[in-house]
């Protein structure tokens, strides 16, 4: 099922017969993420942007600028999930942004973001981290701080390192063995 929600069909519905669309700080992960999965990239019918340029834009020109915003971003993303970070990659964005400005801690201090969400959207996160910086060594520190932070069962702690060494070999041998894992 989407994680869509009924208000954010009702915007992308109201757009769609020409009403004018306020995208906010909190509607733009989901309207992105909606119109990605729509495939609304056709100007309207009045010559206007399509919806995926539109929210697309004003995540670009506000949302990934500002740290707080950036971090509100990080957040409406989490209950768009998994189809916020593999149809639109707005997980990715927001530690993106996040990571560009951070100031403490040797400039990590996004990770303290990170380590607040639940065991199973970790797995999406954590891949979401590698794809955007490519170093296996931020995922490790991102895992640790985790673990120490959220003080999790050892069968929660067996699926994260499981988690960190199929980061380090091939991610694709190892995606459905987590999967499986966290189901149980």
């Amino acid at each position: 099922p989407l994680n869509i929600s009924a208000e954010t069909f009702t915007l992308v519905a109201e757009f769609c017969y020409g009403a004018h669309l306020v995208i906010t700080l909190f509607n733009v992960a989901a309207l992105r993420t909606a119109a990605e999965l729509l495939e609304m990239t056709e100007p309207a019918y009045n010559g206007d942007d399509n919806l995926l340029h539109l929210a697309d834009t004003y995540f670009r020109q506000v949302v990934a600028v500002n740290r707080d915003y950036a971090s509100v971003g990080f957040r409406s993303c989490l209950s768009l999930l998994p189809e916020a970070e593999t149809a639109a990659f707005l997980v990715s964005r927001c530690i993106e942004a996040l990571a560009l400005s951070s100031e403490g801690d040797n400039g990590a201090d996004w990770l303290n973001e990170v380590i607040t969400v639940c065991p199973e959207d970790f797995q999406i996160v954590a891949e979401a981290i590698q794809r955007c910086f490519g170093n296996h060594d931020v995922v490790y520190k991102l895992v640790d701080l985790y673990l120490m932070v959220r003080h999790q069962s050892p069968h929660v702690c067996l699926l994260l390192l499981l988690l960190m060494l199929c980061l380090s070999l091939s991610f694709a041998n190892c995606k459905c063995q987590i999967s499986l894992l966290i189901r149980t």
